[in-house]
């Protein structure tokens, strides 16, 4: 039986994921959470459905945009809808909730008994329509490296993979990425799972 590889995330996660499976494909099974994982939150209270009773040696995990994400005051943030996005917002989930998210995942997944590997939150670009502050990636993604650090789990730090390359490769929605960004994303996550297969 090929080793088993388990990708959570968001979207940016959900794009890349096609290009490792492909890159992969003589080596491992790759495959995806459910849909979106949006943010840490709804993870945290996903993890047990979407693991169900399978097997994975190797999960590759991310959560960070949507934490970032500015809503109306008034919103629910464990409320996935766009509706209530608000650039001038409060943030959704702030460091500290981030971090206690983060560690209730990493236990969930450390019963797994699965290799770990966090990716860090790609760069945004603030193209007026973003409802959150690009800058504030670098604070989140500093408060994951803490934790992953603490807990001796690899980092895939896409973010510094991504900043060089921006230009050519983020899409003109400030947040997603090209065709040519997926196959380059893709081709980091593989490499990074190939190293602890």
């Amino acid at each position: 039986m090929p080793p088993r590889i388990y990708i959570l995330g968001d979207s940016i996660s959900l794009g890349y994921t096609p290009e490792v499976a492909t890159l992969l494909a003589n080596r491992a099974i790759v495959t995806h959470n459910p849909g979106n994982a949006m943010f840490s939150a709804f993870g945290r209270r996903s993890l047990p459905d979407w693991l169900g009773s399978s097997r994975y040696d190797v999960i590759h995990f991310n959560w960070g945009i949507w934490d970032l994400h500015r809503l109306q005051p008034s919103a629910d943030p464990l409320e996935p809808s766009v509706n209530a996005f608000l650039r001038e917002g409060v943030r959704r989930t702030t460091p500290e909730q981030y971090a206690a998210n983060l560690e209730a995942i990493i236990a969930i997944l450390k019963n797994t008994g699965a290799k770990l590997i966090w990716a860090t939150t790609t760069p945004l670009r603030d193209n007026g329509e973003l409802c959150c502050i690009p800058v504030e990636v670098v604070h989140y993604n500093s408060v994951a490296h803490r934790i992953m650090t603490a807990h001796h789990i690899p980092i895939n730090d896409l973010y510094s993979r991504a900043l060089p390359e921006l230009d050519r490769l983020l899409s003109p929605d400030g947040c997603h990425f090209t065709a040519d960004g997926y196959r380059y994303l893709g081709a980091c996550v593989a490499g990074e799972i190939a190293k602890v297969l």
